[in-house]
């Protein structure tokens, strides 16, 4: 599919692509807990950051996560190499409660399979309630300073359908 065939490039360029002084600034204040929280619409390259990543609430999802379609909780962090090998393939966790219903004579769920977990425009978001209490408790503390970057995820495949 050519969306998770341009999500892998983005996770191969988030992964080698070299941080700014001002990365190297947020790391340094996540480090320190002086930065709260940071919504990221970027996708991959934070990820790197030990300190930053903790920080960070992904607006978009994560190149480098892979959540299965049916129930959203079943997730993996992959490199690229991962990411070519189980996008689309049978979640394992569905398998396993499967399995173990089966064995305790409930009814089984289904299994789903592994998509990509960049949201399209359009879709429900999965961590809304995770943006919407971060988002919160930031408006709550005593700031001293603001920032805000952002972007449009823009993609031919999820783009909505223009009205008739």
């Amino acid at each position: 599919m050519k969306l998770h065939v341009e999500v892998l490039q983005m996770l191969k360029s988030g992964l080698s692509s070299p941080f700014t002084h001002f990365d190297f600034f947020l790391e340094e204040l996540a480090r320190s807990s002086r930065l709260v929280t940071i919504p990221r619409t970027s996708i991959a390259r934070y990820s790197r950051l030990q300190f930053l990543s903790q920080r960070t609430v992904w607006l978009h999802g994560r190149a480098d996560t892979l959540r299965c379609h049916k129930t959203p909780r079943h997730g993996i962090c992959v490199t690229s190499d991962l990411f070519k090998r189980l996008v689309t393939t049978l979640c394992t966790e569905c398998e396993t409660e499967d399995q173990n219903q089966q064995e305790t004579g409930k009814r089984t769920r289904g299994t789903g399979f592994l998509q990509t977990d960049i949201l399209p425009y359009g879709e429900h978001s999965t961590d809304e309630p995770d943006i919407l209490a971060a988002s919160k408790s930031d408006f709550a503390a005593a700031s001293r300073c603001g920032h805000r970057r952002g972007n449009k995820v823009a993609h031919p495949l999820t783009e909505p359908a223009a009205d008739p």
